[in-house]
């Protein structure tokens, strides 16, 4: 019988139980009960003395307690505990979006980021597509930025467990992080990356070729 906002005593701080249904479970937080939706496949359920709570499924706001962390329902965010609440965390545009893990417990999920926007939400250092496959991205900050232009005929996509860019193309002032020559988007330039930036190099009567591990003027 008890309700979000009912007081309780200090004794039961931390007590939890399982409302009917199954979907939520109420639990007493600093003198108050409160109601905390479990939003996940297996709902609410007990586990020895405590009632348990399956965040795999949860929104922005929700309560919570300690690190556990959820998808939307629509599988396209990550949310995780921050401040006894959920947060968004990271958006997930790659082809798995966010699902449960498996084999990994209860309240565990991963998030495919493998493709994002800039702007976008992330967490860690990870690396990402843009979405039209033409674009490097990396998470700085919590927010994806941007990194580097894909202009080779592979783009950027994923191989195995990284983010690859091709990089075998590219136009004058274009960020660059490798130290080497590649051709020009027209064929009629081999460029150097100096100070982080492509710059031309040489100028190429016919066209710019790529050799496989150099470039040249054919």
């Amino acid at each position: 019988g008890n309700e979000e906002g009912d007081r309780c005593s200090t004794a039961d701080e931390g007590d939890s139980a399982c409302l009917a249904g199954g979907k939520a479970l109420v639990t007493c937080r600093e003198g108050s009960y409160r109601v905390v939706p479990c939003r996940g496949p297996n709902g609410c359920s007990r586990k020895g003395d405590t009632a348990w709570c399956d965040h795999r499924k949860a929104e922005a706001g929700d309560p919570c307690r300690g690190e556990v962390v959820g998808c939307s329902e629509d599988g396209g965010l990550m949310f995780g505990c921050k401040d006894d609440e959920f947060v968004l965390l990271s958006h997930c545009r790659g082809p798995a979006g966010c699902r449960p893990a498996p084999d990994r417990g209860e309240n565990l999920v991963e998030c495919d980021a493998s493709r994002s926007e800039v702007g976008d939400a992330c967490s860690g250092d990870g690396y990402a597509c843009s979405l039209d496959g033409k674009a490097f991205l990396s998470c700085v900050g919590g927010k994806v930025t941007f990194g580097l232009h894909c202009r080779g005929p592979t783009g950027c996509g994923r191989q195995g467990d990284n983010v690859e860019c091709d990089g075998s193309l590219g136009v004058v002032g274009d960020p660059c992080k490798v130290e080497g020559a590649t051709c020009s988007t027209d064929g009629k330039s081999i460029l150097a990356c100096a100070a982080g930036k492509l710059v031309e190099h040489a100028r190429c009567p016919r066209r710019c070729a790529d050799l496989g591990d150099s470039v040249a003027c054919e």
